[in-house]
């Protein structure tokens, strides 16, 4: 599977590949591009992570985890910083693990939630949406990201 690029974004061809893990399946799901993306720790699946569950709908926190997951594995050095940023109203409605990736994205302008200090956590994340993201989080890199 190709992933298209936006002309200007693309990287330089390290001669890295993701590897598939060795003995890592989901009973629902056998994309290779999935199973690399586990083995990066970008997603782990859902529930006991024995499924991936394709055709689910991806919520807002669960985009928040996965693009700051990607960054890890892009930039193994990058810092995740929230200081300073404030707490979402709806915040209760967090999961444990996404609380600080939405907060990095928040604080770095690649999502706001509505603008008005909530984030929506469990609200759906549209195809267009996740990949405006994760432009903003290309193309803000620099702001958080020190080589």
């Amino acid at each position: 599977m190709e992933v298209w690029v936006p002309p200007g974004l693309e990287r330089p061809d390290t001669g890295n590949t993701a590897p598939i893990p060795a003995g890592k399946t989901f009973t629902d799901c056998s994309n290779p591009e999935v199973l690399k993306a586990y083995g990066l720790k970008i997603t782990y699946g859902t529930g006991d992570g024995k499924q991936f569950e394709p055709n689910a709908k991806l919520s807002r926190q669960q985009m928040a985890a996965m693009i700051e997951r990607t960054l890890k594995a892009c930039y193994p050095n990058i810092v995740i910083d929230t200081l300073g940023q404030p707490d979402f109203k709806d915040q209760k409605d967090f999961l444990d693990y996404a609380i600080v990736p939405a907060k990095f994205m928040a604080k770095y302008t690649i999502t706001v939630g509505d603008g008005q200090g909530s984030f929506n956590p469990n609200g759906d994340c549209l195809r267009q949406q996740t990949f405006i993201f994760l432009v903003k989080a290309y193309n803000f890199r620099d702001m958080y990201i020190y080589e």
